[in-house]
Parts: C-alpha cells; structure tokens; sequence
C-alpha cells in the first residue's frame, strides 16, 4: 500500500479510509469546489490520492480523473471530444435550446443494463423540456457520428478505452432517453439499430467501441412501439458478432414478443418493413422533375435515379441542390434495406435445416406476396398438403399445371433430402424452363448421411481460427476463440426443435499465436449428438438434422482451411 494512502490526504480532509473509497473522493470534491476555487495543494492532493489508489487505472479511477479535470476547467459538458460524435455534440451544446436540460440528461448517474425506473422518470421530464421531436432529430444526427478514435495499446496505455468513459455513458444516457419516445418511432428506431452495429464494432487489438451504449441499444429495441424496432433486432441478430451482445438481442426478441402476446419468431416474421416497395420488390421516389428507383430482387439491391425514361449514371445535381433531406432518408433506407436482405435470406436458410410449417394465408402475408421477401420466397419449393412452387404468386406442381389451395393448408420448405431421384430432376427441369434461379440451395443442396467414420468424418482438419469463429458465428454455431490461457471450448449449436446439442471438438493445431495470444490455427476433433446431456448414437440423430450439420460441419473445414 502506497504511503500516502497509508496517511490519508488530510489538505482535502480525507481519512486513510476515505481516501480509499472513490465514491468518497468524488463526494470530497464536489463539496469542497462548490465552496471557492480549490487551492493548488488541494488540486495535488486530489491528483496523488487517484493516482496511488490501488486501482488507479481502473474505469472509476478515470472518469473521475476526466471528471476532476473538466470541472477544474470551468467546462459543465460531460463530454470529451476525443470521441467524434461527442466533439459534434459539444459544438452543437453551445447553443442548444434548453441547454440544462441536455446537460442533466447527459450526467444522470446509471448503471446496470436497463435503465431504473426511477432514471426513466427523470429522463422522460428532460425530454419533455426539450421537446420530443427536438430530441429525436438531435440524438439521430449524433449517432450517425459515432465512429472510432485512434486508440494506443501498449505498456503505458493498456487500460485505454475504445471510448472515452464518459463518452459512453453519455451515449447510453441518450440511446435510453430514446425508450421515452411515444408515437411514430420508426426513424429513432433504425437510428439505434445503426448505432448499435457501430457500438459492437471491433477495433482492432482493442475490443468493440462500447458495449455499454450498444446493450442500451438492444434493450431500447425491446421497449420501442412498432414493428420496425423488431426488424432491427433481426437485423442485429444476423449482424452483430459478439456472443454476449446476440444473446442480449435473443433476449429482447422475447420481451417484444411477450409485450405483444406471440412466439418472437412470427412477431420477426411479421414485422419485415416493405420499405415501399411493391410486390415486384421496386418503388418510385419522385424527386422534382428526376425519379428515384429502389429495387430489390432478393439478392441485390439497387438505388437508381431516371431523367423521364433514361436512367442516369449518377445523383442529379437538381437532386443534391433541392432534395437533400428527401436524398439523405432515400440513402439511408437503401442501406437499411441492403442489411435487411441478407437477414432474410439466412432466415430462410434456417428453414431447411429447422423445418417451420405456415398455413397457406400466413405463408402469403409474411412472405409470399410481402414486396420485400417475395422474390426471395417465390423461387422456392414447397411441401404438405401439396408439393408446389410459387409462379407470380400462383401455386403449381412439378408438372407446371396450377395447384389449388385452401388458405388454412399447411406448407414447409421442401429438402430434397430422401426425394427420389426422378422427382428432384423433374424440378430441376420445370426450373430450368421457367428460368428460376433459386436464391439459396435447395434442389442443389449437398446432402450427407452416416457412413463408416462415423463421428470422424471431418476429424483432424486444420482451420485458421478466426475465419472459422466468424463462421461459427453466421451459422449460430457458439465458440469462443482460444488462446495461450484457459480457454479450451468446442464448437455447439442448439436444435431446439429437435432437443439436440451438436458439438465439433476443436483444440489449437499449434503454438504459433498472434500478438493478442489468441491461436493462428485450430484441429477438428469428433462430432457429438447429445440429448439432455445423454449421447445419441449416429443411427438415432434425424436425417435432416444430420445431414444439416454435416454440411456446416463440411463448409468450416472447407472454407476455413
């Protein structure tokens, strides 16, 4: 223990106790600089009592140097500019309407992963103050300005946060406060789903930019009214790469769904935005004498702009000068809806390895005839009460002839998976005919059954280890990477449909590691089926499901090999 702390600091009037509590020093401060100006020798004393605490590079210890430092300045924004979003805000504070209002809704103390009650209170009279939609136009523009700052790790600077500590529990503040909003709340809601995709982004050698603003983000999108706030959490779902940060989102997805009485996957079926578009996946913006055209065809998705008929290479310059607000919203729900796409399709892929069946009516509304998952649904083949394929929304066999259906028929995807041979040719045929691209494999999906290696099929395969955890990610595999320490894990992924834990043995290949410890390369091991943490031989694991996993199992050695 340093001396000094031994003594106490008595130029500020701590005991050797307090002097060790920084929640004390705080409380020391505040009331001796709310007397006068504090003298030099106490400014030292605050200084030397953090800096010889025992954990003086500790979160706590730094933001209440930041905040010894800001007040001693004379400088009553909570903010650091370091960060850029914060240097925006405090340029923007110095003449903001009802700027109290702003600073207290930025200091209000909170902790924990969702916000008090008490802190809504508190926060809903700042908003009010503000003004609701002042608020809302403000928050969106500073979060489009969240971005990372150059950050040093090394053995000066290990502690450095991707953030400032108080940029990010100022940024949380505000992402919370957005849990106040009533009325239409879609914009605030892409605004925060955007955030929170910049929140968990990894910095290099650093970490994400600030899990505390990004978990705001996730239990704000549970709390938001409307179903555009849902979409954003399947966004994240498919999106977001921290293992913490997904089951957070799984997390809200339930809280949604119970707010609103239903399963949360019918409520994340139910709430795919249209965007505008058409069922043939297109909308027209007319903006002055141009129009803009934003199209999807369940792969791509273009954002184009026309001279009457002629399609230009580039924005207008009519459209820059005199729809620059209408050019901003059409760019950012372009961006939206490029992220929602690829959501779409993984949802969809997913049904071929987890079978979900709809009635025919629910089939159409939530996908066959909804303007944004129609191109994506249409291309694929369906089967129960009958086997068909819908062309422009309409039901045929695998002969081409129309197929008639009640809306309470039941239908799943097909998986060719034990199909006779000829069957799967003669769709293979009508597609081919038809010009049907199909936008995920289906009729030429790989298909895999038990054979004489048994669990070792894939064994002893070497895998670079982060492609291969990214992957694990995107096929909801769960893996944390390993390293130079205690960090031994196999890959697992749950099917719940099936009471099943699959589990791919992994152990590090070699001891070349990087810089941050972490394993270059992996070893595959054996494939285990087990039910409530009971074995299940080969021979008992459903087809599909084996044949399922076998082909994730095959794709991480393949392409991460």
């Amino acid at each position: 223990m340093w001396p000094f702390v031994r003594r106490g600091a008595p130029d500020i009037g701590l005991s050797e106790d307090e002097a060790d509590n920084l929640a004390t020093v705080g409380a020391r401060f505040d009331a001796l600089i709310a007397e006068g100006p504090l003298t030099r020798a106490q400014r030292k004393a605050f200084d030397e009592v953090i800096d010889r605490h025992p954990d003086s590079m500790g979160k706590q210890a730094r933001r209440l140097r930041e905040y010894i430092e800001r007040m001693l300045a004379g400088d009553d924004i909570p903010l650091d500019d370091e960060d850029p979003w914060a240097a925006v805000a405090r340029a923007d504070l110095a003449t903001i309407a009802n700027r109290p209002a702003w600073i207290a809704l930025l200091s209000t103390p909170g902790d924990g992963a969702k916000p008090t009650k008490k802190w809504l209170a508190l926060a809903c009279a700042q908003v009010a103050t503000i003004g609701a939609n002042a608020f809302a136009d403000t928050v969106r523009g500073w979060f489009a300005t969240v971005a990372p700052r150059p950050v040093v790790r090394d053995h000066q600077n290990w502690f450095t946060p991707a953030m400032v500590d108080a940029n990010s529990e100022a940024l949380r503040n505000l992402v919370w406060a957005c849990a106040t909003l009533g009325g239409e709340t879609d914009a605030i809601a892409v605004a925060v789903g955007d955030l929170a995709v910049r929140c968990f982004t990894k910095i290099k050698g650093v970490g994400a930019l600030s899990t505390k603003a990004g978990n705001a983000c996730i239990w704000v999108l549970s709390q938001l009214s409307g179903m555009r706030a849902v979409a954003q959490l399947s966004r994240l779902g498919a999106r977001l790469r921290y293992k913490q940060a997904i089951a957070l989102v799984d997390k809200a997805k339930v809280e949604a769904a119970r707010r609103a009485g239903m399963e949360p996957i019918d409520l994340e079926e139910l709430a795919l935005p249209t965007f505008g578009l058409d069922v043939d996946g297109k909308t027209r913006i007319p903006l002055g004498e141009h129009v803009a055209e934003l199209a999807t065809d369940g792969v791509d998705v273009t954002l184009a702009y026309y001279a009457g008929t002629k399609r230009l290479k580039s924005v207008p310059a009519a459209v820059k000068a005199e729809h620059a607000e209408e050019l901003k919203d059409l760019k950012a729900t372009h961006k939206e809806l490029a992220e929602m796409v690829p959501t779409l399709r993984y949802r969809l892929e997913r049904w071929l390895a987890e079978p979900r069946s709809w009635t025919l009516a629910d089939l159409r509304a939530r996908y066959l005839d909804h303007p944004l998952a129609a191109a994506l649904a249409r291309r694929l083949i369906y089967t129960g009460d009958a086997t068909v394929i819908f062309i422009d929304g309409y039901p045929v066999d695998v002969t081409g002839k129309p197929v008639e259906l009640a809306d309470d028929a039941r239908l799943e995807l097909w998986h060719p998976l034990g199909r006779p041979a000829a069957e799967v040719e003669a769709w293979r045929a009508l597609l081919a005919a038809l010009g049907v691209t199909q936008p995920i494999k289906q009729l030429e999906r790989e298909l895999y059954a038990p054979d004489a290696s048994g669990a070792s099929r894939f064994a002893n395969r070497v895998m670079r280890q982060h492609q291969f955890a990214a992957l694990c990610r995107e096929r909801a595999w769960s893996y944390r990477l390993q390293g130079q320490f205690d960090s031994h894990n196999n890959a697992s992924k749950l099917l719940l449909a099936e009471g099943l834990e699959i589990q791919l043995e992994i152990e590090p290949a070699d001891e070349e590691a990087a810089a941050s410890g972490i394993y270059v390369r992996v070893r595959t091991g054996d494939i285990r089926f087990s039910r409530d943490r009971r074995l299940v031989q080969l021979s008992d694991v459903p087809p599909r499901c084996y044949s399922e996993v076998l082909r994730d199992v095959d794709m991480f050695v393949t392409v991460c090999g």
